[in-house]
């Protein structure tokens, strides 16, 4: 497409690491990751040439995310807490890898909490799509009566 190492060339490789979110760890910080991309990176930074700063972010990241009121609202607090118990504790970051017990448990959960993250969403927008109806529906009385 373009002549190799032209302007147009260079222009496209930096525009492909910056939005290729696989292969460019630096830029997923300047996105707000919901709670799956959050625990992906944290089991990414498990690799064997990753700095334990960055296994370090994105912990602190991930807990604070299931931790406080900012969490996934589809995820109930019992889903939150089998994550939070699957995350490594921070003395134990050094040995978090890919492949080692705790690595494997939450990436477990985290396949898991994927395949049922979408049905997660629906269930939740649909309960609240019902309880809409049920104050629209008494307010509507509530006005007729008045």
């Amino acid at each position: 497409m373009f002549v190799s190492h032209s302007f147009g060339d260079l222009l496209a490789r930096r525009m492909v690491e910056l939005f290729d979110a696989d292969r460019s760890e630096w830029s997923r910080r300047g996105w707000a990751m919901g709670t799956l991309g959050l625990l992906r990176e944290l089991l990414n930074a498990a690799g064997p040439n990753t700095p334990v700063s960055v296994r370090q972010d994105a912990l602190a990241a991930t807990r604070k995310r299931l931790d406080q009121g900012g969490r996934d609202p589809a995820l109930s607090d019992q889903r939150c807490g089998l994550l939070l118990e699957a995350l490594p504790k921070s003395k134990d970051l050094e040995r978090f890898a890919n492949g080692n017990q705790k690595w494997e448990v939450l990436s477990y959960e985290v396949s898991r909490l994927q395949d049922e993250y979408l049905g997660l969403w629906k269930s939740l927008l649909a309960r609240r799509t019902r309880i809409s109806r049920r104050v629209r529906r008494t307010r509507a009385l509530k006005q007729r009566r008045s």
